[in-house]
């Protein structure tokens, strides 16, 4: 197996992983989506509301705003139900805000966390309107949860992944140096310097343009794909570093295989 990060940013993750098949690839993307532990405000106290937004829907809105989550620090849902973890199980957000003479925005950076460590992961995230002289003044409670339970506690707004492109072109059959080609590929896979065609298959998106485009016929170009290597695009909320999303992922597969084994063990030694 091999890891491969093509391209980083706070606001998106691009890796390759080769050595796998389709089913590892699917069970690493639904592992992120919903069993990647976050913190999201669960329940919403309110004391005034003047705005024109319902309780019910200005809980619903302020449950999706993500919040920086410190790995490890809070108690899973799991463990606090039953009352066992030695970690915190919430943390308390107020919000006490007043309008003056004119209608204002609340944004998220009006919510006051007990904890400097969880807070919105932008502090410009509409929330509601309050007219002139309004009050809004609310508590709410923010647990650890997981996406499989709701969309909330996902720790990506998107994860997805396709096969890695293998693209061939036959550069004898060629006319004009495959220029047609190369001008259909709106993803700049194809490129032309010098007369030689560059190829960055990664881009990709099995759109057959340039397949369309060439005029010989069998085409010069073949897209086809590997069935053992996947490219993986991964959207944070923020909740999380991505480092930690696939740390944490990796870890609960680990963690699910072994539970297995030993579930599977135990069931040949009965009829063993």
């Amino acid at each position: 197996m091999k890891f491969e990060i093509k391209r980083k940013s706070e606001s998106e993750v691009k890796f390759k992983i080769s050595g796998i098949d389709v089913s590892l690839a699917n069970g690493i993307r639904r592992t992120i989506l919903t069993e990647v532990p976050v913190l999201a405000i669960d329940e919403v106290v309110f004391f005034d509301n003047d705005s024109p937004t319902p309780d019910e829907v200005l809980a619903h809105t302020l449950a999706m705003v993500p919040l920086r989550t410190p790995p490890g620090k809070y108690g899973l849902p799991e463990e606090c139900a039953e009352g066992k973890s030695s970690k915190p199980c919430r943390v308390v957000l107020t919000l006490d805000i007043k309008a003056g003479d004119t209608t204002i925005l609340v944004n998220s950076e009006a919510l006051v966390s007990e904890d400097p460590e969880v807070i919105p992961v932008s502090s410009k995230i509409p929330i509601t309107y309050l007219p002139p002289n309004g009050k809004l003044r609310l508590e709410a409670y923010a647990i650890i949860g997981r996406g499989k339970d709701h969309a909330k506690w996902q720790p990506v707004s998107t994860v997805s992944y396709k096969y890695q492109p293998v693209i061939k072109i036959n550069t004898n059959l060629c006319p004009e140096d495959c220029a047609k080609c190369v001008e259909a590929c709106s993803q700049g896979v194809l490129t032309k310097k010098d007369g030689v065609i560059f190829i960055d298959p990664d881009e990709c998106s099995f759109c057959d343009l340039c397949k369309d485009a060439c005029p010989k016929e069998p085409s010069a170009i073949e897209v086809g794909y590997s069935e053992n290597a996947f490219i993986f695009r991964l959207e944070p909320t923020g909740a999380l570093p991505p480092d930690e999303i696939m740390s944490q992922c990796l870890k609960i597969l680990k963690d699910k295989l072994v539970l297995f084994g030993k579930v599977f063990d135990e069931a040949l030694e009965k009829i063993g």
